[in-house]
């Protein structure tokens, strides 16, 4: 078996997979509900707080706050719960939260202060555009508010 494929599917979390390094790669609803919604684990990958260094994802990221001066300002979400931007953050492992950046955050970070030319020119834009939107989508609906 590849370090990538299932180990086996946890059967106390609804269908759960972990992979061969105890990696969860789907989590079935009752373990998301539980451990990502209403719990603290890492949003991505699962782990818990204690067990992995976290630094929590910023659901607006940093860049975004940067550029538009939004860090002091508030944000109304769909909860009715107001917040700052910069204190609206989910759980999320380094690891994790280090992929994010480096996978789609700078990725689109780059084609929107590289302007129109630049999202001409971007064929991965769709794939990576497609992955942030649904992230965004997720941490702005799916999860709880966070206690500020």
């Amino acid at each position: 078996m590849g370090s990538g494929e299932p180990r086996h599917v946890d059967p106390r979390s609804n269908a759960t997979v972990i992979d061969q390094n105890g990696k969860v790669i789907y989590f079935g609803l009752e373990r998301f509900v539980r451990d990502i919604c209403l719990g603290d684990c890492c949003f991505v990958c699962g782990a818990r707080p204690g067990n992995v260094p976290f630094n929590d994802e910023h659901v607006i990221p940093r860049w975004i706050l940067r550029r538009y001066n939004l860090f002091d300002r508030m944000i109304n979400l769909p909860n009715g719960t107001s917040l700052r931007y910069d204190r609206y953050t989910v759980p999320c492992c380094e690891a994790c939260n280090t992929l994010i950046g480096r996978m789609i955050e700078e990725p689109i970070r780059q084609i929107v202060e590289g302007g129109f030319d630049s999202v001409r020119h971007t064929r991965t834009l769709d794939r990576r555009a497609a992955g942030w939107t649904c992230w965004f989508m997720y941490s702005w609906h799916a999860l709880p508010a966070p206690s500020s």
